[in-house]
Formats: structure tokens, C-alpha cells, sequence
């Protein structure tokens, strides 16, 4: 009995070190951006679920939708940038933490209108980088370029989709799913095209969603080893 309760024991802290957690949406803590219309086209409103709705389980991302933003410039749910320049449009979240990602849900802008003129300020594609360190060397509303300097590349030029405008869109825009192996606590995102090309100085974005598991430190999983080590002790000299 006693040999059998520290095998136990020992397969029971060796499952716990390596069980897969289940992939959760993330509540990122920041975003910042190359540049932001007004107060209300903040890059904030990129990240906090403003103009979107979920049913069901919130953690799957199939189960969220988007309602069509305010006004011609869906101010208060979505980001749109401001660079007479148009040579520098992107955001970078912060996470708040270390995550195992899973799946990056992004969904484009969506006025309140179907006019081409505001419904091409939608993205066309992007590049998304990820950093475990920091933003290198870019600052917010600066006006430049993405700086990729510290950054890992994880897709170039990826593709979005357009919104309709004045409508609820039942699907993102684009999804990078199954990220076995990627670590991030910074995500950046770069627009490198929008619907009309000359729309890139206003060039926005509705939401961009994570979903993953955080990456324990290193000093939990000691503590749980060697909780699980005491066990076995503990058995062994009773």
C-alpha cells in the first residue's frame, strides 16, 4: 500500500507539471499606436470589447460577434490612426504577462456607414510581431515607422478581410490559429496596406482578441515539484 501511494503520488505531481491549460481569452492590460484620430479612436478601444458581443463560452472565438461602430468613424469601439505622412500605422498590446498563445482574432473596423470613403480605411493586411521583453525601440503616437528591432516575426503581410459598415459581423476579419510554441507578452501589429491604399494614414482596426494560457514562472514550478517531493517524504516516514 505504502509503495503504491508514492507512485501515485509521484505520476500525480508529474501530471500536474504537464497537463496542457486550456486556452483562455486574454484581458490584455495596454495598447499603444503609431498614432490615434481622436480620444475616442484610442488604441484602448482595440483591446476592451467595446462594440463586441459573445455568446456562449467567451474563451472560444467563434462565439463572438462585432456590431458596426458610431458614426462614420466608429469612435468609442474601434481604433483608427491619424499620419498625414501614411507611412506608419500600427499597434502594439501588452498582454500584462507572458502567454502560451493559441489563437490571434482580429477584427477589422466597422462604421457606422457603407461609404467606401470610411469602410476602405479598414486594413488590408499586416505584419504581427511578438516580444517577451519589451516594445524595442517604439513609443506611442510617435508618428514613425514600426521598429521590428528585438521583434520575432510571425506573419508577414497576413490578409483581412473588409466590413460591410452599418452591419454586425458574425466571424473575424482574420485568424492566426494552432500558435503551438509562441510566446508573447508584447504583440505588435503593423499595417502595411489598407482597403484603398491611400487610406493608410487613417487605416484602423475594430478588435484584436488573444486567447491562450500564461507561462508559469519558473518559481512556481518549483514550488510544485517540491510540494509534491514533501508528499512523498512525508509517506515514506509515516
Amino acid at each position: 500500500m505504502q509503495k503504491t501511494f508514492q507512485i501515485t503520488a509521484a505520476v500525480a505531481v508529474s501530471a500536474l507539471l504537464a497537463a496542457p491549460a486550456q486556452a483562455a481569452l486574454i484581458t490584455p492590460t495596454l495598447a499603444t499606436a503609431s498614432s490615434d484620430i481622436t480620444n475616442n479612436n484610442d488604441p484602448v478601444y482595440a483591446i476592451n470589447e467595446s462594440g463586441m458581443n459573445f455568446t456562449g463560452d467567451k474563451n472560444d472565438y467563434t462565439n463572438w460577434t462585432m456590431s458596426a461602430g458610431s458614426g462614420n468613424t466608429a469612435q468609442g469601439t474601434d481604433w483608427m490612426a491619424d499620419n498625414p505622412s501614411g507611412v506608419s500605422t500600427w499597434l502594439i498590446v501588452d498582454l500584462g504577462e507572458t502567454y502560451n498563445l493559441e489563437t490571434i482574432s482580429i477584427w477589422n473596423f466597422n462604421p457606422g456607414t457603407t461609404s467606401s470613403t470610411y469602410t476602405n480605411r479598414s486594413s488590408k493586411t499586416v505584419d504581427i510581431y511578438t516580444s517577451t521583453s519589451g516594445v524595442g525601440n517604439n513609443s506611442n503616437d510617435n508618428n514613425s515607422a514600426f521598429d521590428s528591432t528585438g521583434w520575432t516575426s510571425l506573419a508577414s503581410d497576413f490578409g483581412l478581410t473588409k466590413n460591410p459598415g452599418n452591419a454586425t459581423v458574425s466571424a473575424p476579419n482574420g485568424v492566426l490559429t494552432g500558435l503551438t510554441g509562441v510566446q508573447a507578452r508584447y504583440v505588435g501589429i503593423s499595417v502595411t496596406a489598407a482597403q484603398i491604399g491611400s487610406r493608410l494614414n487613417r487605416a484602423a482596426l475594430g478588435e484584436v482578441q488573444f486567447f491562450g494560457t500564461p507561462v508559469p514562472e519558473p518559481s512556481s514550478l518549483a514550488l510544485l515539484a517540491a510540494g509534491g517531493l514533501m508528499m512523498i517524504k512525508r509517506r515514506r516516514r509515516d
